[in-house]
């Protein structure tokens, strides 16, 4: 019966040790650069596409303005994360709010605006 009590201690003494995880990012603050976008003509075709210009960014300031170069989200300078699938931009003004779809890893953001045809914008961690 002791070998059985020690045993059953020692495994369950393994058991509750687990090595310390290490901390993600959990934040879309940052800079993000812009590697692909997605466009669809309307009937399902479309593929994600390399893109072509290595300047295009957006970034995520602790403040919630928001900072980006072309092709989209230009005229929005703030941000709100809704939840964990929906961020919405505004304008200064605040007169056109556009709630956007997201998927967020700690190395890869991808934002879908709403678009009548499908379309996205795949966004990579700088360092």
């Amino acid at each position: 019966m002791r070998i059985f009590l020690s045993v059953t201690a020692l495994v369950l003494l393994l058991l509750s040790c687990q090595k310390e995880q290490t901390a993600q990012n959990d934040s879309m603050t940052g800079k993000w650069k812009l590697k692909e976008y997605y466009i669809d003509p309307g009937d399902g075709s479309g593929k994600w596409q390399a893109a072509a210009d290595g300047n295009s960014y957006i970034e995520f300031k602790d403040d919630g303005s928001v900072i980006s170069t072309p092709p989209f989200f230009t005229e929005y300078t703030r941000f709100e994360v809704l939840n964990d699938s929906v961020v919405r931009f505004t304008d200064n003004a605040n007169l056109y709010p556009m709630n956007v779809r997201y998927e967020f890893t700690p190395t890869q953001l991808t934002l879908y605006p709403p678009c009548i045809e499908g379309c996205g914008f795949r966004y990579m961690a700088t360092d």
